[in-house]
């Protein structure tokens, strides 16, 4: 089940980033992101919280801010059922273009964004604070 995610949420959010994340974002970013008026969040459910996504969308355009799945919930759709969910959310917004950043090394995330139509369209060099590089990506409708 996915459900929206509000700031009340944003322990569960912020305890599953820690687990799921390169480098996780605290509960007061989680917290504060969530309370943005531009901010769509869901959490997915099964029992428990198991996945997440935060992402914006703003004139027209969308962002996947961060998204992940427990560990021990992955490789069971969990991703995917949140990218339609957002898509869903976007398309009732009509959002035109998404967009996001995923680290260049980062080839099952690369692979789960492409099944769901987005487009690698750049790099940018170093851009993670250990050098890895983000790859650009765009999604629209």
């Amino acid at each position: 089940m996915i459900r929206s995610a509000h700031p009340d949420d944003a322990a569960v959010i912020a305890r599953l980033e820690a687990r799921a994340a390169f480098h996780p974002w605290s509960e007061a970013s989680v917290r504060t992101t969530l309370e943005a008026p531009t901010t769509r969040a869901l959490l997915a459910i099964d029992a428990e919280p198991v996945g997440y996504v935060l992402a914006s969308a703003v004139a027209g355009e969308g962002e996947i801010l961060t998204i992940g799945v427990d560990p021990d919930h992955r490789r069971r759709g969990v991703a995917s059922e949140l990218l339609r969910a957002v898509h869903a959310l976007w398309r009732e917004e009509h959002v035109q273009d998404g967009f996001l950043e995923v680290r260049a090394t980062n080839d099952a995330a690369r692979a789960l964004y492409r099944a769901h139509g987005w487009e690698e369209s750049g790099v940018r060099a170093g851009y993670y604070a250990d050098g890895v590089d983000a790859v650009l990506m765009r999604w629209s409708p």
